[in-house]
């Protein structure tokens, strides 16, 4: 016989806790809509932030389009919402010229240039356009390959993008 789940709701130093936690996951934000009520203000104040973090994403994504650049949201999609510390998009390397001219256009200024990715930022929001996957300028995935085979459409604040 299984023994019976515990399902009380944990005092509020076992709530505080895994929040902490959860921010370096980017989970933060499921984490309190599920705890509901017992961290109701860090709540609010999370969902703000998501709010602000996709106002956000939906302008990046409405620049890139009225600019005819080929991309797609690198690392994006979850299966919780969520608040990133940025928004990575991978951009064929012919559209790099047009995604960064559309960023600057929307008031983004370039802050990092390396082999691969292009960091832009404005008011705290991060854009980070790659051409490809890497870490530390070691590529583990082409670009190119990506764009061409795995690629999805999506709608954000209305917006169709490439995923």
């Amino acid at each position: 016989m299984l023994p019976m789940l515990d399902l009380h709701m944990p005092n509020d130093e076992g709530i505080q806790r895994p929040a902490e936690v959860t921010k370096y996951n980017k989970l933060l934000l499921a984490y309190l809509r599920r705890v509901g009520d017992v961290l109701r203000d860090e709540l609010i104040r999370e969902e703000a932030r998501h709010r602000w973090f996709m106002r956000n994403v939906a302008e990046v994504v409405d620049a890139l389009n009225g600019a005819g650049v080929e991309y797609a949201l690198h690392k994006f999609r979850k299966p919780l919402d969520h608040v990133s510390v940025d928004l990575d998009i991978l951009v064929k390397v012919d559209d790099i010229p047009k995604a960064v001219k559309a960023l600057i256009s929307r008031g983004f200024r370039v802050v990092v240039l390396e082999p691969y990715t292009i960091t832009l930022a404005r008011d705290g929001f991060i854009v980070d356009l790659y051409t490809n996957s890497s870490f530390a300028w070691v590529v583990y995935m082409d670009g190119e390959k990506l764009l061409r085979c795995c690629v999805e459409e999506i709608e954000i604040g209305g917006v169709k993008q490439m995923h």
